[in-house]
């Protein structure tokens, strides 16, 4: 028996992959990243457990990186979110990132620096086709790529597959103003949307970089200044 409960998947490990919890494996393919691409050392990342950040008081978001650069020093909070495929018969694929300002309760989320999105190949492995969508990317991605398919999320070569969205929390996009809690970029199409500029593909570990150092200055500046405001309001008040 190769499969345990699908019989369109190809083996059980597959099968089994498919199913990991969403935030665990977010929180993977972020490291990965930090790792691979931008080079900061184990010591200045942060990433509890998934749920756990909620009970390590004072801790914001999903993850914590500290800068250390010449131009950028300190900590910033990240909010780390990762979709599948969704598909729509007319307006294409699209990835949904959610929850992003309120939690699914409704409740408000206290204010991060960054928000990380990773944007998967794949469907959702809820939708019917998703093994047979799992089997047209053979002839979609290059042989880098299609290597990187059965590479593990923790591994440099699966970022590759990947696709990211790296945004100062002032620049994410709120078309419904303060209603927004989801992200929703179209696979297609959306270079002229709001977010593009900090869109990179996994395959170009350059952009990569230059989106993440621009996001995270952008993201930094807007810290300072915010904390410059606090402590005149402060002095004001004295």
């Amino acid at each position: 028996m190769n499969v345990w409960l699908d019989p369109k998947a190809p083996d059980a490990e597959s099968e089994y992959a498919i199913r990991h919890d969403p935030d665990y494996f977010g929180k993977i393919v972020f490291k990965s990243f930090c790792r691979a691409f931008i080079g900061i050392p184990d010591d200045d990342l942060e990433i509890p457990l998934p749920k756990a950040n909620q009970e390590i008081r004072g801790f914001i978001g999903d993850a914590r990186v500290r800068l250390r650069t010449p131009r950028l020093q300190g900590d910033m909070a990240i909010e780390i979110k990762l979709s599948h495929l969704h598909h729509h018969k007319t307006a294409g694929d699209n990835w949904a990132f959610t929850n992003i300002f309120r939690t699914a309760k409704g409740n408000p989320k206290s204010r991060f620096d960054l928000l990380f999105c990773i944007g998967l190949p794949t469907r959702n492995p809820s939708d019917e086709d998703y093994w047979d969508h799992h089997k047209s990317l053979g002839q979609i991605l290059d042989a880098r790529q299609l290597k990187a398919v059965k590479a593990k999320p923790y591994e440099s070569n699966f970022l590759s597959v990947c696709s990211f969205f790296i945004l100062p929390f002032d620049k994410i996009p709120r078309p419904r103003g303060e209603r927004t809690n989801n992200f929703q970029p179209y696979k297609i199409n959306f270079r002229d949307k709001p977010g593009y500029e900090f869109f990179a593909p996994g395959l170009n570990r350059y952009l990569c970089r230059k989106v993440w150092h621009e996001a995270a200055e952008i993201s930094m500046f807007a810290k300072r200044s915010s904390q410059s405001s606090s402590a005149l309001n402060l002095a004001y008040k004295d």
